[in-house]
């Protein structure tokens, strides 16, 4: 989506998941959203956002709303000119013959990235934190016959290399703190049909983000992998550097 707006008006996440959030949801409170905001970049008077969605129906809303739409409201401004273009599309069944069976996943945390239980969060982005998110979010709009039967804390995923720093993100009302930098996941001790759905599930990570308020633009991530596992001799961090940037 690219908005053309007037100097005066800054764009926050907020504002991007509201006008997104009106066109998509249906509930607002639901615990599972069929969308997420993919990276944000503005230029003097234009703003870019990628919107990621999991579902036809919301892909067809979006498409539906953006083209009923008079004007594109965003905080107490109209934008002036507005274009919706897709940038890339795949299905569930094209994840899973893209993927690999490669033991090493290289994941880069674009945007802060938090995890959240209950009441509580944190900004280590572990193994198993990550590849649930992918699972559940798979199980949630993946057809049910191509969902596959793994436990992701039975695993033993090692992270043989970690770095980053926390960041504030500002979603309106508050603020957050994530993760954000780089690590690599180690699956060369996992069983091998294992190690090709956890590389589906990277592919999937992808498109969907990772982590709490992928709605608001947090969690965007950058996905590879490779054959060789890293060497034993690279660092072994465990936690991300709390320094804050």
């Amino acid at each position: 989506l690219t908005l053309d707006l007037p100097s005066s008006q800054e764009v926050s996440p907020s504002h991007l998941h509201a006008i997104v959030s009106n066109w998509v949801d249906d509930d607002h409170h639901a615990e599972r959203k069929a969308f997420s905001l993919g990276r944000i970049s503005s230029d003097r008077e234009t703003v870019n956002v990628e919107i990621r969605t999991f579902s036809t129906q919301a892909a067809e809303s979006i498409r539906e709303s953006f083209s009923n739409s008079p004007y594109i409201r965003v905080g107490s401004e109209r934008a002036s000119d507005a274009s919706l273009a897709l940038i890339e599309s795949a299905s569930f069944i094209d994840l899973i013959d893209r993927s690999k069976a490669d033991a090493m996943i290289d994941i880069r945390f674009l945007t802060p990235t938090v995890f959240r239980t209950g009441s509580r969060t944190s900004v280590n982005p572990g193994a198993t934190q990550v590849f649930a998110h992918a699972r559940r979010v798979w199980s949630e709009w993946a057809p049910r016959e191509l969902t596959p039967s793994l436990e992701i804390g039975s695993l033993s995923i090692l992270t043989p290399f970690l770095e980053g720093s926390t960041s504030d993100w500002d979603l309106g009302r508050r603020r957050w703190n994530g993760f954000v930098g780089r690590a690599h996941y180690d699956l060369s001790l996992i069983d091998p049909r294992d190690i090709r759905v956890l590389n589906v599930m990277g592919g999937l990570l992808n498109f969907v983000g990772v982590g709490a308020n992928t709605t608001w633009g947090m969690g965007v991530v950058s996905v590879s992998t490779r054959a060789e596992p890293t060497s034993p001799n690279r660092p072994r961090d465990s936690r991300p550097n709390r320094r804050k940037s």
